[in-house]
């Protein structure tokens, strides 16, 4: 049983009492996409104090999805743009899909080398 009082969410846990459920916990619980998960990585790595000062504010999470959203439409984006600069080699199949993951692999790559001169 959930209430909600002062604007602060309270879950009864097994106990039988009852605590606040903070935003930041239940984004943690959603998984993140690939890029969200890049990014979270390289913070972690490179700089620990921003995000430690991220998950203390709560900002943390939200800022992982909002990249996260950010990058997959670029590389939707770039993916069509690539795709309709670069000319088809070939008709077979096996051109066909060659094709289709040099594009893709280019467009994440782009992408990922966003996310890291963002993150900085």
């Amino acid at each position: 049983m959930d209430i909600m009082e002062n604007g602060i969410h309270y879950q009864k846990e097994e106990d039988g009492c009852y605590y606040p459920v903070f935003e930041e916990e239940q984004e943690m619980k959603k998984p993140l996409g690939k890029y969200g998960t890049l990014l979270r990585d390289y913070l972690w790595e490179t700089q620990p104090a921003k995000f430690k000062l991220m998950a203390a504010h709560g900002t943390l999470w939200g800022h992982l999805r909002e990249m996260d959203n950010q990058c997959r439409e670029r590389y939707e984006n770039l993916v069509r743009e690539i795709g309709e600069k670069t000319p088809q080699q070939g008709s077979d199949y096996l051109s066909v899909v060659q094709r289709a993951r040099q594009i893709e692999a280019q467009a994440d790559e782009m992408v990922q080398s966003w996310i890291y001169q963002q993150s900085n």
